[in-house]
């Protein structure tokens, strides 16, 4: 009776500090699947039925940016008054905790005296949209958050341009990035979060071209100074079109680089 869903705002705002400015932000050891009257972004409204409690809620692997519960959820028998389910938010606590995301149900359920609410295995899926985020991190991002697996944020983060357009699953030895002439990639300095963003908290300069670096028309944040793999990327930058050349000065200003996940 669940349909897909998204990260709450609490858990976007974690993950960007984790990667972006190494902030810690552990996995849960489990999550915990909630009805609830009404959700959004920044938190929901859980059911008061008599006896009504979280259930614990276990997902499958990563599987095109998506995760997918994998066993059915059993919610605690509903006692002498009942309530209208309308949305599921799952939490990193069997109480209070932290909403990490929500979804609405396909049709609202009437849970009344007697009823015992379950949600069938596969019916609740968490996705990251595409675009922006490689398919390397969107799974990461997944797996920490919701399947206790540990992710380590890059000590550095290097900032690349493109040549030919970026896409989700990329690497960073698949872009094609400017070859020769003095290119290389660009390792950037301390990054300002806010929310679930995260911008260049310094002008990022790279170094001076020797020779054209051709047609840019795409930019992209990785893990390695060399191969590594892609964080984030836009492959519609300010600036798209332009053709570094000898002596030309290329840099990203103080918040001209911005990140965010969604």
């Amino acid at each position: 009776m669940a349909t897909a869903g998204c990260l709450s705002d609490y858990a976007e705002n974690k993950f960007i500090d984790l990667v972006m400015a190494e902030t810690a932000f552990s996995s849960p050891a489990a999550v915990y699947l909630a009805l609830c009257t009404a959700a959004a972004d920044t938190g929901a409204t859980e059911v008061g039925y008599t006896d009504y409690a979280r259930a614990a809620i276990t997902f499958g692997a990563v599987s095109s940016r998506a995760i997918t519960q994998n066993a059915l959820v059993t919610f605690p028998q509903c006692g002498a008054t009942g309530a209208t389910a309308t949305h599921w938010a799952i939490y990193d606590a069997a109480s209070a905790g932290n909403m990490l995301a929500w979804g609405a149900l396909s049709v609202s359920k009437s849970i009344v005296s007697g009823n015992t609410p379950s949600v069938a295995s596969g019916q609740v899926v968490i996705t990251v949209e595409a675009g922006k985020i490689s398919d390397y991190l969107a799974g990461k991002l997944l797996d920490h958050i919701f399947r206790a697996t540990a992710y380590t944020a890059p000590t550095d983060r290097h900032l690349a341009l493109a040549t030919v357009d970026i896409t989700d699953s990329m690497t960073g030895s698949t872009i094609t990035e400017p070859s020769g002439n003095g290119y290389e990639r660009k390792t950037s300095g301390t990054w300002t979060v806010s929310g679930n963003q995260a911008s260049n908290a310094a002008a990022e300069d790279f170094a001076t071209p020797t020779g054209s670096w051709g047609e840019i028309t795409a930019v992209a944040v990785l893990d390695a100074s060399t191969a590594g793999n892609v964080l984030f990327y836009d492959a519609a930058p300010t600036g798209q079109g332009q053709t570094p050349t000898t002596g030309d000065t290329v840099s990203f200003a103080i918040g001209g680089f911005v990140v965010s996940v969604s």
